[in-house]
């Protein structure tokens, strides 16, 4: 009895409570059975194999900057003032591309954001530890572009100019 409605507008805000000392493993089979009694929805778990990202050093010297301090540190991008607290990163969509900018973030951060920006699985095997300020510009691979503008660069060619390498992996 679900609506027609798009995919985007199908979601629905589940309202349960569970005692203070329920574990995490305890909370996930409590909303297995309430999604089945409820909804009957039925799941079941397998292992498959599936295709993910690593992200690893490239060969050469290592080009990001590490973080001076906490101060929040202010972009311009298009002419409009942007700034990213520090301890934090985020991915804005501009006409020129998109902007992956982290101040003041750690490497599982910023692997962090390029996972989200892949939407797919991402490995972190660079080793690097300590914090980094970043701003990457870059092309989504599933955004067309105006042919007259100039063209970002993909993810993979952004993180490569900053000594990190992309690859696939199973």
């Amino acid at each position: 009895g679900i609506p027609d409605w798009p995919d985007e507008l199908r979601w629905f805000d589940i309202d349960a409570r569970t005692a203070l000392d329920s574990t995490d493993d305890q909370v996930r089979l409590m909303f297995r059975a309430l999604l089945a009694d409820r909804f009957k929805l039925q799941m079941h778990r397998e292992t498959r194999e599936m295709p993910e990202y690593v992200l690893t050093l490239r060969k050469g010297k290592l080009k990001l900057t590490p973080s001076t301090g906490k101060n929040p540190v202010k972009v311009t991008i298009e002419d409009m003032p942007y700034s990213q607290t520090p301890g934090t990163c985020g991915t804005s969509l501009w006409l020129e591309g998109a902007h992956l900018i982290c101040r003041a973030a750690t490497m599982e951060m910023i692997a962090a954001q390029v996972r989200h920006s892949l939407r797919s699985p991402l490995a972190n095997h660079t080793g690097l530890t300590g914090t980094y300020d970043l701003n990457l510009l870059f092309m989504p691979e599933d955004r067309t572009s105006d042919p007259d503008q100039v063209l970002a660069q993909t993810l993979t060619g952004a993180l490569s100019d900053v000594g990190l390498k992309l690859e696939k992996s199973k």
